[in-house]
């Protein structure tokens, strides 16, 4: 039974592996590929089709789920050309363990796929009750879906990182974008236009910023 060890790198929608063995002769032999991965729940995540290469060849691995067990992933590849030296294809089964020992919040919850509360749920003051408030862009409840009821804008939707660069989804106007310097100007993006929150009017003005 050939085992291989090594690392796997991910961001939002991509991972890539790279695992070594070594041969009969004592030499080390790395394996690489990269693919898409999406996650299904906290315990659950699927790997995308990924085609892994190797001093012996191009391993093609269908697309498959693992299943979280504490703070490691675990499940099977189905390779579609298990050895690729051979003119068939070999339908052989990889096992797949992949270990997170990450947990930022200590939830017992391995960081990749621990659900990352939006930006403005970390942000501003929080007023009780799930209610929060930001100085500059006032009093909203956040939700973890990335909506936010705003009680001067009602539904707004962002996935915004930064409060430089604050790009949301409003209900009624779609796509705007403001920053704490610019506020209450808000750059309307299908009208092409800055416009400005009136507070005590709760209206948009279009004026010369």
């Amino acid at each position: 039974v050939e085992y291989q060890s090594g690392t796997i790198e991910y961001d939002d929608t991509s991972y890539s592996i790279n695992v070594s063995t070594k041969n009969s002769y004592g030499i080390t032999e790395q394996s690489t590929g990269s693919s898409y991965y999406s996650i299904i729940d906290q315990d659950n995540i699927k790997l995308g089709e990924i085609f892994v290469d190797s001093p012996d060849g191009t391993v093609q691995l269908k697309e498959t789920s693992l299943k979280r067990s504490g703070n490691s992933y675990v499940g099977y590849f189905q390779a579609i050309d298990g050895y690729p030296t051979t003119s068939w294809a070999d339908y052989l089964n990889h096992y797949v363990e992949i270990t997170d020992s990450n947990d930022a919040d200590e939830d017992g919850v391995p960081d990749l796929t621990d659900p990352v509360d939006p930006f403005l749920a970390t942000v501003g003051s929080d007023l009780g009750s799930g209610w929060r408030l930001m100085n500059w862009f006032g009093t909203y409840y956040p939700f973890s879906t990335g909506w936010t009821f705003h009680l001067d804008h009602g539904w707004i939707y962002s996935q915004s990182s930064s409060i430089d660069s604050f790009w949301f989804w409003h209900h009624t106007y779609n796509w705007c974008w403001t920053n704490q310097s610019a506020y209450p100007w808000v750059w309307f993006h299908d009208d092409q236009t800055w416009k400005y929150h009136f507070k005590t009017t709760a209206k948009w003005v279009t004026l010369n910023p």
